[in-house]
């Protein structure tokens, strides 16, 4: 039975609401700390020479990581009718973090890259 059927009723392995708050910081930490730590990468790949020495090219493939996630997911939400207010909520926390995530590792990844 899917959730939507109005005759659809939770059960004791569904998630509780606490367990989605903390899957939602577990995501934000994830999509904006430890992916954009984990640059080191695309430096090491520029030395090694298999990216070329651009600047400009290195700081976009460095800053993709900290830009918040397509829109296609809240799309295909609505598509299906299923989690379009679970969408919004992480759509609008990620887009706060992310202003503040942004600034920060463009000021590392320009001093990495310069």
């Amino acid at each position: 039975m899917h959730r939507a059927d109005p005759r659809w009723k939770p059960n004791k392995r569904d998630r509780q609401d606490g367990d989605r708050a903390y899957c939602g910081d577990i995501d934000l930490a994830i999509r904006y700390f430890v992916l954009p730590a984990c640059g080191g990468f695309v430096t090491a790949a520029t030395k090694l020479g298999f990216l070329p020495r651009s600047p400009l090219y290195r700081y976009v493939l460095l800053l993709q990581s900290t830009v918040p996630p397509a829109m296609s997911i809240g799309t295909i939400a609505q598509l299906f009718d299923v989690g379009e207010e679970e969408c919004s909520i992480i759509f609008l926390w990620t887009h706060l973090v992310a202003a503040l995530a942004l600034t920060l590792w463009s000021t590392v990844f320009m001093s990495l890259v310069l």
